[in-house]
């Protein structure tokens, strides 16, 4: 008898036994059924096989570090079924430093990676800046602009904001619009990825559908707040090399039951398709066609309060065609060859009902260009309609050869590739009616998205990978080039014809085996990476909607409508800031891996440094305008309305802020990640998995900041001097949280459960005071001088000193969440899994400024239920 060991990165070692004149039993135990083959002997032999222990080391219902060169998650099939996910944003929980939460289907549901902490706005380049890959193809958000305009609308009483919470303009990838259902594997990079991925900054999910023959399988799941509905099938044609998939799925939400008021819809259809041509050299064909769309809406109970004709609703729709074809050439010096293609084109709209009511006289303004306009005054209160078409389209291109050549001992991996992305949005953009308003204080007008450029970037990547064992130590180095460059820009732009350079570089280090005496090994490896990673500003920072300033000149307000008279005059100020530029990001990182029959512990130290991410900044503008002096007017005489013309007035100068995208924000992460997976008890098949992080995340403004004094209004005169403050604000975060599951796998009862433990043992969030004198100020005549004691004196000028901040540190300790999941198989065909999250909670007292705080009953059990039917093979661990 021979044996031998083959290495598979699916299945791991699989063991192939050659027998020769022996026949006798062997039992051969798969996950649950055992078949048997007789075969004779010509004398006593005995042979076992661990075949079945090994399978069950296999079943794995929590996230898996991978032994790659970089910090890796991989979330298989087995997992998230385990997990009973609704949506993409489900599976994050299983990432080392997250923990479970109930769902959000109401608000928009971004990743965020490596941090803590919940700043304001201008940090959002963190969830931007990871990138989202479906079987090779990216996600791209870059033209996408669906926002309101206006003041922001309350809907739904201690809520939200109707569109700040589901908007993602800013924020990348909507995770709620990701199904669950078709995905075989998920890989989450949170370290240093290959230069084939592009224009990001924080990581990379690179998502892996299912292909060939899968059994009709049908899924429905409930819970409190969601209903899901999925229905899939695979097919294999053998004699043709063809695979066939389709899917269908349906999820309906609702936040509260009680209010039937808001509610979240996903439709999502797939249909795909692989076809291998077995020649000379054998070409692979992938090809897909995705649909997906939501329908995201609230309103008003119409039988409460006036404005009960307040209505939010966002529709999503997105149709994705994708090509990939992959031809192999065994007999050149690049032995493969891939280009892979897709066209998406989505159609979104919001539309908003808002009731408007105006407590004094106002102006309406309702000119589109620039100059002196008379006008008229606005309704006391009206009801607006808002609409918000956008038709984002991106196109994707991927050019990409391989090349592997053995030569000394060195194992080289050469991988060239050219990409290319096409973004457009044809959509009419905002439309409504400008006499009636979404709110009395417009600074934009309607603007066309259409009207908008295209953008468009290339990029150029190789890299290279070597391998190599010396003195049975194994090393591993991957290091690569990504340039980046957009097209087609105005020349005023500082990213006109410039190429942005990432450099990246990982290395990995397996040292020998120590053997043990009980015929066991430990493996010790040693991975470190430093690396570029830029994100490129999307269509709506390149391209940013003019600021309407308008200044009322003359406002009379005769008791008789007949002899009212406005007069304002309107600047128009451009908000591009053609010396932007990509938010990078550098990150290093070290990692130890140790393996032990079966027991592995990986733990990682990261450093990411960003200087440079995305956040809108002041920039200020001189201006003048007339204020007409009506006084002299006698208004019970007046036979019309007064004209300007005839009027005595007075120059007024001003200075005004308006929004300018800049590179502004700055983010340091450090913190150290680790996750240990034990072998599985013998006794239940239990295996033990304690994962973590400890987060230390530091926001702060990288740029100057301006702003206007405290009082600007001194014996009835308004001034406009502006103070330059370069720190205005730092926010410093830091949490360290573990989670423990316990998971038991009995296949003889076809059954899977598991208990976890999350831990946040403590959340410090502070602030450090910081002084609020400015550096230098500007005047009313726009020119920049230094703030010195002078001016601190100054009677005005004094007045640009803000207060000190006061130094503010908020620290939580320890909460405690306990979670249970159960799948159990019924005849073959049916599997019932029932969870429930925060089954049990402990949440520490604690003081805040000498207050007591009691956070008993702030979390409340979350529980669900799903079937399963599968019409094929059906395995509860697949």
């Amino acid at each position: 008898m021979k044996s031998k060991k083959k290495y598979t990165q699916s299945l791991g070692y699989q063991r192939f036994i050659s027998l020769a004149l022996i026949a006798f039993p062997i039992f051969c135990s798969a996950l649950y059924a055992q078949t048997a083959a007789t075969l004779t002997t010509v004398s006593p032999t005995t042979i076992s096989d661990t075949t079945q222990p090994i399978q069950l080391e296999e079943v794995i219902v929590t996230a898996k570090e991978l032994p790659a060169p970089t910090s890796t998650s991989l979330i298989d099939r087995k997992a998230m079924r385990h997990l009973q996910p609704s949506s993409f944003a489900d599976l994050v929980s299983l990432l080392p430093g997250r923990q479970v939460t109930t769902p959000s289907l109401n608000y928009a549901n971004t990743l965020t990676l490596r941090q803590t902490g919940t700043p304001m706005d201008g940090y959002s380049i963190s969830s931007l800046g990871v990138g989202f890959n479906i079987d090779g193809v990216p996600l791209d958000v870059n033209s996408n602009m669906q926002s309101t305009v206006g003041t922001g609308m309350i809907i739904t009483p201690q809520s939200n904001y109707a569109d700040e919470k589901r908007n993602t303009t800013r924020s990348g990838v909507d995770m709620r619009t990701i199904a669950t259902d078709d995905i075989e594997t998920v890989e989450i990079i949170r370290g240093i990825p290959s230069v084939k991925f592009g224009d990001i900054s924080s990581g990379v999910v690179t998502i892996h559908r299912q292909k060939g023959y899968t059994p009709l399988r049908a899924r429905a799941k409930a819970d409190g707040f969601s209903k899901l509905f999925y229905v899939g099938k695979g097919f294999e044609l053998t004699e043709n090399r063809l695979k066939l998939n389709f899917s269908l799925d349906y999820l309906d939400s609702q936040p509260d039951p009680r209010n039937s008021f808001e509610n979240y819809k996903r439709y999502t259809a797939s249909a795909r398709a692989e076809k291998r041509f077995d020649t000379e050299n054998p070409l692979t064909w992938n090809f897909s066609i995705d649909y997906t769309g939501t329908i995201d809406k609230e309103k008003r109970d119409p039988d409460v309060g006036f404005d009960r004709y307040d209505a939010y609703q966002s529709t999503y729709n997105n149709i994705r065609i994708a090509n990939g074809l992959s031809w192999e050439f065994p007999k050149t010096f690049f032995k493969a060859l891939a280009l892979k293609t897709s066209y998406s084109q989505s159609f979104d709209r919001i539309e908003q009902d808002k009731w408007v009511q105006i407590t004094n006289a106002r102006p309406v303004f309702t000119n589109t260009e620039a100059g002196e306009f008379y006008g008229v005054f606005s309704d006391p209160h009206y009801v607006s309609h808002l609409l918000v078409d956008g038709k984002p389209l991106h196109l994707y291109a991927d050019l990409s050869t391989t090349s592997y050549k053995l030569f000394s001992g060195y194992r080289n991996e050469l991988l060239i590739g050219l990409t290319y992305n096409y973004n457009k949005n044809n959509g009419l953009g905002q439309v409504y009616d400008l006499a009636h308003p979404p709110s009395p204080e417009m600074d934009t007008r309607p603007r066309a998205f259409k009207s908008i450029p295209a953008m468009q970037d290339m990029a150029f990547y190789v890299e290279e990978q070597l391998e190599k064992t010396f003195w049975h130590t194994q090393f591993l180095v991957r290091a690569g080039l990504r340039a980046n460059t957009l097209l087609g820009l105005d020349s005023r732009y500082a990213l006109h014809n410039k190429v942005c350079f990432d450099p990246r570089v990982n290395m990995k280090v397996t040292f020998p085996k120590i053997e043990f005496a009980n015929q066991k090994a430990l493996s010790i490896s040693l991975t470190a990476g430093w690396g570029k990673h830029s994100k490129l500003p999307t269509q709506e920072m390149l391209y940013p909607q003019d600021k309407y300033e308008d200044f009322v000149q003359l406002n009379y307000y005769h008791s008789q409508k007949a002899y009212r008279q406005l007069h304002y005059k309107t600047y128009i100020f451009p908000q591009v800031n053609y010396s932007i530029m990509p938010a990078v990001n550098s990150k290093a990182e070290v990692r130890l891996g140790l393996e032990y029959d079966h027991h592995s512990l990986f733990i990682t130290y990261f450093d990411e440094r960003m200087q440079s991410g995305f956040r809108k900044m002041s920039d200020y503008h001189k201006v003048f305008y007339k204020k007409y002096d009506a006084t002299g007017l006698n208004h019970n005489a007046i036979t019309a309305p007064p004209l300007v013309e005839n009027l005595p007035y007075t120059v007024q100068d001003a200075l005004i802020l308006s929004d300018m995208e800049s590179n502004g924000s700055a983010i340091d992460k450090q913190g150290v990640e680790f996750q240990y997976s034990s072998k599985r008890l013998q006794l239940l098949n239990t295996r033990f998995t304690l994962s973590g992080a400890w987060f230390h995340s530091l926001y702060y403004n990288s740029l100057p900041v301006y702003r206007p004094a405290d009082k600007d209004i001194i014996n009835n005169r308004k001034y406009y001097n502006l103070g330059v403050y370069p720190e205005m604000e730092k926010y410093d975060c830091e949490q360290l949280q573990t989670s423990l599951v316990a998971d038991t796998y009995l296949p003889e009862l076809h059954l899977i459960t598991s208990v976890r433990c999350d831990l946040t043992w403590y959340v410090i969030n502070s602030s450090p005071s910081l002084s609020r004198v400015p550096t230098h100020y500007i005047s009313e005549d726009g020119v920049r001088h230094p703030y010195t004691a002078t001016e601190a004196s100054d009677p005005v000028l004094q007045w640009l000193i803000r207060p000190t901040t006061i130094s503010l540190s908020d620290r939580t300790p320890l909460s405690m969440n306990i979670h249970l999941k159960i799948s159990k198989e019924f005849y073959k065909y049916f599997t019932l899994s029932i969870y429930v999250n925060n089954l049990f909670n402990f949440y520490e007292d604690y003081r805040v400024n000498r207050q007591y705080i009691n956070r008993r009953g702030l979390i409340n059990p979350y529980f669900g239920m799903e079937m399963n039917i599968s019409l094929g093979k059906s395995k509860l661990a697949n």
